[in-house]
């Protein structure tokens, strides 16, 4: 009887111990999920690009306008090998990246440029100058070619978009392009304000968890700057200027090495009558460079940021005999101005304010 007692006595406190482990890690798991669901909810939902790679806070930074969108996207995405094997048809067709992407209530330049033109617009994802110059040179082309084609491309993009097609063959000048034809259609427009909530409990514990995890590491790909001036942004932080880091880093001397910045900037120019070349005149060729957000806000930046090694919105506009659609001028003029959320000031993107200033400098370059 007394062996039996001995032997329950340590059964009874490793039952014990259990019991503090399991009580203390079930506290630790209620606590830590307490965390992340208040950090959450504190950030808000994630919405633009910058607050979503930094963990900043949308409370802070995110955008509270309201915006005059549309009910459906009037524009056909395309991939690349569709376009090949069948071509686009006629209309437009806009080779572009991020800036010219499906975007929150449809809000896009793209819309705007079929509303007020009457064309089709067709979008292909932009890889580099040579699926541009390969389309350009193919039989889909050549049968059935589009009145325009839009060459989109952030700017701290152009150097490695035309990167594959430097040193080619001859640069001569191109030709001005024609006018276009314009006929205006009707489309439905909706109001779009951005979502201020988390649709589920699972998405606000997984933005918790990835925010904490954000702010634990050195942020590598955002830049968080001081401006002088805290009118252009609608935020709370309106102070303060989030970018890309690749909108400095892109840009600099060890970027584009082996190349110096003047032959980077003569050999992406070269690239570009290349492919406006390829062309052979059956569809009028532009070019758009979406300046990088840093270029339009320098002016009110406080901190010294390096200069750049190559700048293609100075040396594009003179070198493609009006292909080239400015963008910067129409952009900086309004930030000059005092209009707020030209760009979004938690993303790297236009607002619907910048897609109209956009679509218009598009518009008047083509008519």
């Amino acid at each position: 009887m007394q062996a039996d007692n001995h032997s329950k006595a340590p059964t009874a406190r490793m039952d014990r111990q259990s019991y503090r482990y399991a009580l203390v890690l079930a506290l630790f798991m209620a606590l830590a999920g307490a965390v992340v669901a208040a950090t959450g909810w504190y950030l808000g939902p994630p919405v633009g690009d910058l607050t979503r790679i930094s963990g900043l806070s949308e409370r802070d930074y995110g955008w509270r306008g309201e915006a005059l969108g549309y009910v459906e996207n009037q524009f056909t995405p395309l991939g690349q090998q569709t376009l090949m094997q069948h071509g686009a048809g006629g209309g437009i067709v806009v080779f572009g990246d991020s800036f010219s992407a499906p975007q929150p209530g449809n809000v896009t330049w793209l819309n705007i440029l079929h509303e007020q033109s009457g064309y089709p617009i067709t979008l292909v994802d932009i890889a580099t100058m040579t699926e541009i110059l390969d389309y350009l040179q193919s039989d889909a082309y050549r049968q059935n070619p589009p009145v325009a084609v839009i060459i989109e491309m952030a700017e701290r993009t152009v150097f490695r978009r035309t990167l594959p097609l430097f040193e080619t063959e001859g640069c001569e000048p191109v030709q001005t392009p024609a006018t276009i034809a314009m006929s205006p259609v009707p489309v439905e427009r909706r109001t779009w304000r951005q979502r201020q909530s988390f649709s589920s409990f699972d998405e606000l514990m997984s933005w918790g968890a990835l925010a904490l995890r954000l702010r634990a590491i050195a942020r590598t790909k955002a830049v968080n700057l001081e401006l002088s001036r805290d009118d252009l942004f609608s935020s709370r932080r309106a102070n303060r200027l989030l970018i890309y880091r690749s909108d400095i880093s892109r840009h600099t001397a060890q970027a584009i090495a082996p190349w110096s910045g003047a032959e980077a900037e003569k050999n992406a120019i070269c690239a570009l009558r290349t492919v406006i070349h390829a062309a052979d005149g059956l569809s009028e060729v532009f070019v758009i460079v979406p300046p990088d957000k840093r270029s339009v806000y320098r002016e009110w930046t406080q901190d010294a940021l390096p200069e750049k090694a190559v700048d293609f919105l100075r040396t594009l506009p003179g070198s493609l005999s009006g292909r080239y659609i400015d963008l910067l001028t129409p952009l900086d003029a309004a930030v000059q101005s005092g209009v707020r959320d030209v760009y979004l000031p938690n993303d790297t993107h236009w607002s619907a304010v910048g897609h109209e200033i956009v679509a218009e400098r598009v518009l008047i370059r083509m008519k």
